[in-house]
């Protein structure tokens, strides 16, 4: 399951890069790269079935403070379309990014439960 959701992850990560970043600010693009660093490096570990270590709490870490930057994105997303009752090219960007925040949450979850059964085998 880790490894499905990383995987996600890079897929969710370079469609919303394709999809709504390719003319945003650079910490936009910097957080995109983290999540889809912090997929990469979870899927090679898996792989290699190699213990997770700090680099990969920290790269965690720095995907979880883009989730807020996300969530702030949507809620002002959404906050602005009620305000102007303009919802119908909303939808995609906001289903998308939940989506996107949702599956960064759980990789990060499912990783710290997956290093937790690793030490305790």
């Amino acid at each position: 399951m880790l490894k499905a959701t990383a995987y996600l992850n890079i897929i969710l990560a370079i469609a919303y890069f394709l999809l709504y970043l390719l003319n945003s600010n650079s910490y936009t693009m910097a957080g995109v790269l983290i999540v889809f660093l912090f997929g990469v490096l979870v899927v090679w570990s898996e792989e290699k079935q190699v213990k997770f270590k700090a680099l990969h709490y920290i790269i965690g870490a720095a995907s979880l403070v883009f989730v807020r930057f996300l969530l702030v994105w949507v809620f002002n997303v959404i906050k602005s379309s009620v305000e102007h009752q303009y919802f119908n090219n909303t939808w995609l960007y906001i289903l998308l990014t939940i989506v996107f925040v949702l599956s960064i949450v759980l990789q990060f979850i499912l990783m710290y439960l997956a290093d937790r059964k690793r030490l305790k085998a």
